[in-house]
C-alpha cells in the first residue's frame, strides 16, 4: 500500500488503544456505586467489615441478586458498613462502543 495508507493506519490503531483505554478507566477512591465486583478495597485503606461487607456484595452478585449498591454508604452519612477506600474500574459505553466499532473498521481495511 501507500506510505499514506500506512501513515492512516498507524494513526487508527493508536486511536483505537486510545478508546479502549477510555473505555475502562481505573478511579481509586470510594466506591461509586452499581456492580461491587468493580471495586477492589485498598488493604492498607479499609477495614477489615468494609472488605467483608464488599466480599458479601461481591458474593450476592456472583449469585445472580444483582441489586445495585449505591453511593459510598459513607457518603450518605447512615451508618452502614462501606467498602473503604479502593480501586473502581468505571466504564465508558460509549467509548467501549466507539472502539468495537474503529476495531471493525480497521479489520476490513487490513483485509487483502
Amino acid at each position: 500500500m501507500s506510505e499514506a495508507y500506512d501513515e492512516a493506519m498507524v494513526e487508527l490503531h493508536e486511536l483505537y488503544q486510545d478508546l479502549l483505554r477510555e473505555a475502562e478507566m481505573p478511579h481509586y477512591g470510594f466506591f461509586l456505586g452499581g456492580d461491587p465486583r468493580q471495586f477492589t478495597p485498598d488493604p492498607e485503606c479499609s477495614t477489615p467489615e468494609e472488605r467483608a461487607a464488599h466480599d458479601l456484595s461481591c458474593h450476592h452478585w456472583n449469585n445472580g441478586n444483582r441489586v445495585e449498591v449505591p453511593m459510598p454508604q459513607c457518603m450518605r452519612g447512615n451508618g452502614e458498613v462501606g467498602f473503604g477506600l479502593g480501586t473502581s474500574v468505571v466504564e465508558d459505553p460509549v467509548a467501549a462502543d466507539a472502539a468495537e466499532r474503529l476495531g471493525r473498521i480497521i479489520n476490513r481495511l487490513e483485509q487483502p
